[in-house]
């Protein structure tokens, strides 16, 4: 089994039901929308003129405006980042255990239904809930121990040796963080699939991430590459829209079709990336503990 297979046969599971997508792209359009609606209107008090003015996106990038305005900016933003994340926080678990169970149910029996992934999940919400809590505090910890080790002793100070030791710490990181990744990437499929509680999830995640390093990174690998290519691809669509639309002096309407158009290939490339663990799990995990049995 390649992990070329477990991409395929998800992405078939998704192009054989494009109406998957609807949850994840309603979602992704409502915060995206909020974003962009909230982003605008900062930009537009900042250099008091109309997001919807014919010259506004240029008229913003042309101005000059003080550190303090900029920092203004920026401190309205982050509020409205918090939000979106919070929101995100209860909405993912139940959009992520959706598009598992539609992977176990391509898997198994090959016809999909949203309703019964929704009814599925809806019972298994709170389990999922407390996966999303609990990895969210294993990475707080982690970040708050490095912050302490290897970056608070940096602050304020100079030299050869504290730079040396602040770039360890991030290499450190970095392969703590992919190491640490491996380790929880099943814990929502078990959720799902296994229907069991959060610790347990994520007890048998460590498990089968311990066993699998190698597969799951390549995973990993796969996924960037995936990333990297379609954010090059929606980069210069947005870009050639918008010149397209200069020439009309209508930058704006020109970044909005872009997001709507990032907005419905945002939503398919997530709902795929999602099913994944699902994929992983049915031919790697569960496929290998059959092999043990015999």
């Amino acid at each position: 089994m390649s992990i070329t297979d477990v991409f395929s046969k998800t992405f078939n599971i998704l192009k054989d039901n494009p109406k998957i997508v609807l949850p994840n792209l309603i979602f992704t359009s409502l915060i995206g929308g909020l974003v962009l609606y909230s982003v605008f209107s900062l930009l537009s008090g900042v250099y008091g003129i109309s997001i919807l003015g014919s010259h506004a996106v240029q008229a913003g990038v042309h101005q000059t405006r003080s550190v303090s305005e900029v920092l203004a900016l920026i401190t309205h933003i982050i509020p409205i980042i918090i939000f979106v994340y919070l929101i995100a926080l209860f909405v993912n678990p139940l959009l992520n255990g959706m598009y598992i169970n539609i992977a176990d149910q391509g898997y198994r029996k090959g016809k999909i239904s949203l309703s019964t992934a929704f009814s599925t999940i809806r019972r298994s919400y709170f389990s999922l809930f407390a996966t999303e809590l609990l990895i969210t505090i294993v990475w707080i910890v982690v970040l708050l121990v490095f912050a302490v080790v290897f970056l608070l002793p940096t602050i304020g100070t100079g030299g050869l040796l504290h730079l040396l030791w602040l770039i360890a710490g991030c290499l450190i990181f970095l392969a703590l963080s992919i190491f640490i990744g491996i380790c929880l990437y099943e814990s929502y499929a078990i959720v799902v699939i296994e229907r069991i509680g959060a610790i347990n999830a994520v007890r048998k995640s460590i498990e089968i991430g311990k066993q699998n390093l190698g597969s799951i990174f390549k995973i990993f690998l796969v996924t960037l590459v995936i990333v990297l290519v379609y954010s090059v691809f929606i980069g210069m669509l947005q870009t050639a829209l918008e010149f397209v639309f200069s020439i009309r002096s209508d930058v704006f309407f020109g970044t909005i079709i872009a997001q709507i158009i990032n907005f419905v290939l945002n939503s398919g490339l997530g709902a795929w990336i999602a099913m994944i663990p699902a994929g992983f799990y049915f031919d790697y995990v569960k496929k290998a503990r059959s092999r043990k049995r015999k």
